[in-house]
């Protein structure tokens, strides 16, 4: 599933979320490429890019942030890319040329919005909570990597394949292991070391019940919800920062903080407030007219 989503070859057995999964791929890049310094864009979630700087500073691996894209960047290992970014923007990806690129997404957008395979994708990471996991107290999460194959044995986790068994029956087994659990320490591409199995089944069973016409539906709501409030508020004075997002955006306000208590007053999270001025705003396909007006009226 994840591999159609994205347009990949081949996905592996989850990471612990997003994060780990984006500087997970970051490693397997420096990996293939031998190259010892990476560049990532600077609208990273910043979860993330925490998590990143981590990872970098213990590989002794150097860590560059970009706004517009260096014409030429053989020297890095890799080029980072969030789509939708952090801000919700849609980025304009274009194919790098000798530098792999990695593409940090949101798997809903990919509902309505073309598979990273198609503008030159090497590696694909992605958190799946977004994807049927109800949040609960800060989790749970997962993340998975996908690449094209031949960069496969550099993956980290797990890999699962088909097969038969004695009786020519068809049987799944792990066919590479690359964690270090598994085979010889300096061998190990990770010592990343948990398969969020449970969270990668709640994805699986969600995925098939919504089928591939409910996924776009659901994916073009969200889009569609988020698009409308964004217009009501631009009607109503306010400013957002968005030129082409999926379903969230930045809404600028005079003062951020009264802007969300006067939701919390009528129980409605109202977004992240990421300054004094700005506020960034995610809108699902759970979202009614109703509540749209309830929130317009209340700002």
């Amino acid at each position: 599933m994840i591999s159609r989503l994205t347009g990949m070859d081949i996905a592996n057995a989850t990471m612990y979320d997003g994060a780990t999964a984006c500087a997970e791929a970051l490693l397997m890049a420096v990996r293939i490429s031998k190259k010892d310094k990476v560049l990532v864009h600077k609208n990273l979630n910043p979860e993330y890019l925490d998590v990143i700087k981590t990872y970098m500073w213990a590989g002794n691996i150097g860590l560059e942030m970009f706004e517009d894209l260096p014409k030429n960047t053989d020297e890095y290992a890799c080029v980072l890319i969030q789509t939708p970014d952090y801000f919700g923007e849609i980025q304009n990806i274009k194919n790098i040329e000798n530098t792999l690129l990695i593409v940090c997404t949101d798997l809903g957008s990919l509902s309505i919005l073309k598979p990273p395979a198609e503008y030159g994708a090497d590696i694909v990471v992605a958190d799946i909570q977004s994807l049927g996991i109800p949040m609960n107290f800060g989790g749970p999460h997962a993340g998975v990597i996908a690449c094209k194959e031949k960069y496969m044995r550099q993956m980290p986790g797990r890999l699962a394949g088909r097969t038969v068994d004695a009786d020519g029956n068809r049987a799944f087994t792990l066919t590479i292991q690359t964690r270090e659990q598994h085979i010889k320490r300096e061998k190990a591409t990770s010592n990343i070391c948990s398969n969020q199995a449970l969270m990668g089944l709640w994805v699986t069973l969600y995925l098939s019940v919504m089928g591939e016409k409910g996924f776009r539906q659901a994916g073009f709501l969200s889009a569609e919800n988020a698009h409308v409030l964004a217009d009501k508020l631009i009607k109503k004075g306010y400013k957002t920062e968005n030129k082409n997002f999926f379903n969230e955006f930045v809404v600028i306000t005079d003062d951020a903080e009264k802007y969300l208590k006067r939701l919390e007053s009528v129980n409605i999270s109202g977004g992240i407030k990421l300054d004094e001025k700005r506020i960034l705003v995610a809108v699902t396909e759970m979202i009614s007219d109703g509540d749209i007006e309830l929130y317009l009226s209340n700002v």
